[in-house]
Protein backbone atom coordinates (compact mmCIF):
# COMPACT_ATOMS: atom_id res chain seq x y z
CA UNK A 1 0.00 0.00 0.00
CA UNK A 2 1.33 3.48 -0.76
CA UNK A 3 2.43 5.37 2.33
CA UNK A 4 -0.50 7.29 3.74
CA UNK A 5 -3.03 5.46 1.54
CA UNK A 6 -5.13 4.57 4.58
CA UNK A 7 -6.31 8.18 4.94
CA UNK A 8 -7.18 8.78 1.27
CA UNK A 9 -8.86 5.37 1.28
CA UNK A 10 -11.11 6.44 4.14
CA UNK A 11 -12.18 9.51 2.16
CA UNK A 12 -12.92 7.46 -0.94
CA UNK A 13 -14.83 4.87 1.11
CA UNK A 14 -16.89 7.57 2.81
CA UNK A 15 -17.74 9.24 -0.52
CA UNK A 16 -18.80 5.96 -2.04
CA UNK A 17 -20.87 4.97 1.00
CA UNK A 18 -22.70 8.31 1.04
CA UNK A 19 -23.43 7.97 -2.68
CA UNK A 20 -24.66 4.38 -2.36
CA UNK A 21 -26.84 4.85 0.71
CA UNK A 22 -27.97 8.46 0.48
CA UNK A 23 -27.67 9.16 -3.24
CA UNK A 24 -25.57 12.29 -2.59
CA UNK A 25 -22.41 13.11 -4.53
CA UNK A 26 -19.81 14.39 -2.10
CA UNK A 27 -16.20 15.32 -2.83
CA UNK A 28 -13.02 15.12 -0.80
CA UNK A 29 -11.45 18.40 0.27
CA UNK A 30 -7.82 17.58 0.99
CA UNK A 31 -6.85 16.38 3.49
CA UNK A 32 -9.73 15.32 5.68
CA UNK A 33 -13.13 16.80 4.82
CA UNK A 34 -16.07 15.79 2.66
CA UNK A 35 -18.02 18.50 0.87
CA UNK A 36 -21.56 18.50 -0.45
CA UNK A 37 -21.33 21.41 -2.85
CA UNK A 38 -19.39 23.94 -0.77
CA UNK A 39 -20.66 22.67 2.58
CA UNK A 40 -18.52 20.54 4.88
CA UNK A 41 -20.58 17.50 5.79
CA UNK A 42 -17.93 15.16 7.19
CA UNK A 43 -14.44 15.00 8.60
CA UNK A 44 -11.89 12.19 8.76
CA UNK A 45 -9.07 11.77 11.27
CA UNK A 46 -6.23 9.25 10.97
CA UNK A 47 -3.84 8.58 13.82
CA UNK A 48 -0.83 6.26 13.56
CA UNK A 49 -0.42 3.97 16.57
CA UNK A 50 3.10 2.49 16.84
CA UNK A 51 4.14 -0.96 18.03
CA UNK A 52 2.72 -2.67 16.05
CA UNK A 53 2.06 -0.03 13.45
CA UNK A 54 -1.67 0.53 13.05
CA UNK A 55 -3.83 3.41 11.92
CA UNK A 56 -6.95 4.40 13.82
CA UNK A 57 -9.54 6.13 11.64
CA UNK A 58 -12.37 8.31 12.81
CA UNK A 59 -15.06 9.38 10.37
CA UNK A 60 -17.61 11.94 11.49
CA UNK A 61 -20.61 12.45 9.22
CA UNK A 62 -23.04 15.29 9.86
CA UNK A 63 -26.19 13.22 10.02
CA UNK A 64 -28.17 15.44 12.33
CA UNK A 65 -27.90 19.21 12.16
CA UNK A 66 -27.16 21.43 15.10
CA UNK A 67 -30.41 22.91 16.39
CA UNK A 68 -29.20 26.49 15.87
CA UNK A 69 -28.37 26.04 12.16
CA UNK A 70 -30.94 25.39 9.41
CA UNK A 71 -31.07 21.75 8.35
CA UNK A 72 -30.04 22.37 4.74
CA UNK A 73 -26.91 24.26 5.77
CA UNK A 74 -25.02 21.52 7.61
CA UNK A 75 -26.32 17.99 7.12
CA UNK A 76 -26.15 15.24 4.57
CA UNK A 77 -29.44 14.20 2.99
CA UNK A 78 -29.98 11.75 5.86
CA UNK A 79 -30.99 14.80 7.91
CA UNK A 80 -33.86 15.43 5.53
CA UNK A 81 -34.75 11.75 5.58
CA UNK A 82 -34.92 11.71 9.37
CA UNK A 83 -36.95 14.92 9.41
CA UNK A 84 -39.49 13.38 7.04
CA UNK A 85 -39.92 10.23 9.12
CA UNK A 86 -38.06 7.98 6.65
CA UNK A 87 -36.18 4.94 8.00
CA UNK A 88 -32.90 5.53 9.85
CA UNK A 89 -30.04 4.88 7.41
CA UNK A 90 -27.10 5.10 9.84
CA UNK A 91 -26.51 1.34 10.04
CA UNK A 92 -26.62 1.01 6.26
CA UNK A 93 -24.22 3.93 5.94
CA UNK A 94 -21.71 2.46 8.43
CA UNK A 95 -21.94 -0.96 6.78
CA UNK A 96 -21.35 0.54 3.33
CA UNK A 97 -18.40 2.62 4.58
CA UNK A 98 -16.66 -0.39 6.15
CA UNK A 99 -17.33 -2.53 3.08
CA UNK A 100 -15.93 0.13 0.75
CA UNK A 101 -12.84 0.60 2.94
CA UNK A 102 -12.18 -3.16 3.07
CA UNK A 103 -12.47 -3.40 -0.73
CA UNK A 104 -10.06 -0.49 -1.20
CA UNK A 105 -7.51 -1.85 1.25
CA UNK A 106 -7.65 -5.20 -0.57
CA UNK A 107 -6.68 -3.35 -3.78
CA UNK A 108 -4.51 -0.43 -2.58
CA UNK A 109 -3.39 0.54 -6.08
CA UNK A 110 -6.97 1.70 -6.73
CA UNK A 111 -7.06 4.20 -3.85
CA UNK A 112 -5.29 7.23 -5.30
CA UNK A 113 -6.87 7.03 -8.77
CA UNK A 114 -10.28 6.95 -7.07
CA UNK A 115 -9.25 9.76 -4.72
CA UNK A 116 -8.22 11.93 -7.65
CA UNK A 117 -11.63 11.40 -9.28
CA UNK A 118 -13.43 12.49 -6.08
CA UNK A 119 -11.14 15.40 -5.16
CA UNK A 120 -12.58 18.89 -4.83
CA UNK A 121 -10.90 22.09 -5.96
CA UNK A 122 -8.41 20.62 -8.48
CA UNK A 123 -7.36 23.53 -10.69
CA UNK A 124 -8.71 26.03 -8.16
CA UNK A 125 -6.76 28.70 -6.27
CA UNK A 126 -6.26 27.89 -2.59
CA UNK A 127 -4.30 28.92 0.47
CA UNK A 128 -2.31 26.19 2.25
CA UNK A 129 -1.73 26.64 6.00
CA UNK A 130 -0.39 24.44 8.76
CA UNK A 131 2.50 23.02 6.73
CA UNK A 132 5.17 25.61 7.48
CA UNK A 133 4.90 28.95 5.70
CA UNK A 134 1.54 29.91 4.21
CA UNK A 135 1.43 29.15 0.48
CA UNK A 136 -0.95 30.44 -2.19
CA UNK A 137 -1.35 28.48 -5.36
CA UNK A 138 -3.49 26.25 -7.55
CA UNK A 139 -4.29 22.65 -6.66
CA UNK A 140 -2.41 20.64 -9.28
CA UNK A 141 -3.38 17.21 -7.97
CA UNK A 142 -2.19 14.60 -5.51
CA UNK A 143 0.91 12.42 -5.28
CA UNK A 144 0.61 8.66 -4.93
CA UNK A 145 1.35 9.16 -1.22
CA UNK A 146 -1.75 11.35 -0.87
CA UNK A 147 0.30 14.55 -0.59
CA UNK A 148 -1.16 17.73 -2.06
CA UNK A 149 0.56 19.06 -5.18
CA UNK A 150 0.30 22.84 -5.26
CA UNK A 151 1.47 25.07 -8.08
CA UNK A 152 2.75 28.30 -6.50
CA UNK A 153 4.42 31.34 -8.05
CA UNK A 154 7.75 29.83 -6.91
CA UNK A 155 7.02 26.43 -8.47
CA UNK A 156 5.27 23.19 -7.53
CA UNK A 157 5.38 22.10 -3.91
CA UNK A 158 4.21 18.94 -2.20
CA UNK A 159 2.54 19.01 1.22
CA UNK A 160 1.78 15.93 3.31
CA UNK A 161 0.04 17.90 6.08
CA UNK A 162 -1.86 21.11 6.45
CA UNK A 163 -5.19 22.51 5.46
CA UNK A 164 -6.47 24.30 2.38
CA UNK A 165 -9.16 26.90 1.92
CA UNK A 166 -10.34 28.66 -1.18
CA UNK A 167 -8.25 31.72 -2.00
CA UNK A 168 -10.04 35.03 -1.98
CA UNK A 169 -8.95 37.74 -4.42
Amino acid sequence: MPAGADHPGAGVAACRAVAAVLGARVQIKWVNDLLLGERKVAGILAIAVPDPLRVVLGVGLNLRPRPDIPLAATALPIGWLQASGAPDRRTALATALLGELAALLARPATIMPAYRQLAAWVGEPVVLTGAGPVHRGTVAGFADSGALLLDTPAGRISAATGSIRRATP
